[in-house]
């Protein structure tokens, strides 16, 4: 599969997955998911670097590395990600009440 094509269907992937928890989030909770990296401006730029120059050998993120200088080294070099669960959900909705309740005080 063409490079450009096995981006392109990454990212359909990828922002149907977000559109999906966003939708469940919302209804839910009443909490928006935001996924600034996912705006059109971001993904614009990273499509105008060519697929093999947007991997090192031995670096994780190279294209956050290099645009975000004030990412903190922990985040840039955190290999793992957390998954979008019922779990997660209900923990956010929680302290977001939480939150809301102690901002009204």
């Amino acid at each position: 599969m063409p490079a450009v094509l096995h981006d392109r269907l990454d990212l359909e992937f990828m922002a149907g997955s977000h559109a999906m928890f966003d939708t469940i989030a919302r209804q839910q909770w009443n909490v928006p998911i935001h996924a600034p990296l996912l705006d059109t401006p971001v993904i614009d730029a990273c499509h105008a670097i060519p697929s093999h120059q947007r991997v090192q050998d031995g670096v994780y993120k190279p294209l956050a590395r290099a645009a975000l200088h004030l990412v903190p080294d922990f985040l840039l070099n955190r290999q793992t990600k957390t998954a979008f669960t019922t779990r997660l959900y209900t923990g956010l909705a929680i302290w977001w009440q939480t939150d809301t309740d102690r901002s009204e005080q």
